[in-house]
């Protein structure tokens, strides 16, 4: 795969994880899927790496800590 994909491949995981929260929602459930967070963190981890090969480091800052909270809420839901 070509480098500069993997920003798109990033945002395609992230809105992924929030289709597939929005079709347990609309079912009427109320609890996180635990494929939300997943397919964020890993979204994310693309768009960091995307980030500091393009050199962007205060972007690659935020998103670790976007990442850091997806993984607590992924961590958070698997102990339950």
């Amino acid at each position: 795969m070509d480098i500069k994909y993997l920003s798109v491949l990033g945002l395609v995981l992230i809105t992924l994880g929030w289709f597939v929260q929005y079709l347990s929602i609309s079912k009427g459930k109320k609890e996180i899927v635990k494929m939300f967070p997943a397919l964020n963190a890993l979204g994310i981890l693309l768009l960091i790496i995307d980030s500091y090969i393009g050199g962007a480091l205060d972007i690659v800052f935020g998103n670790v800590l976007t990442l850091l909270g997806a993984l607590i809420v992924f961590i958070s839901i698997r102990k339950k």
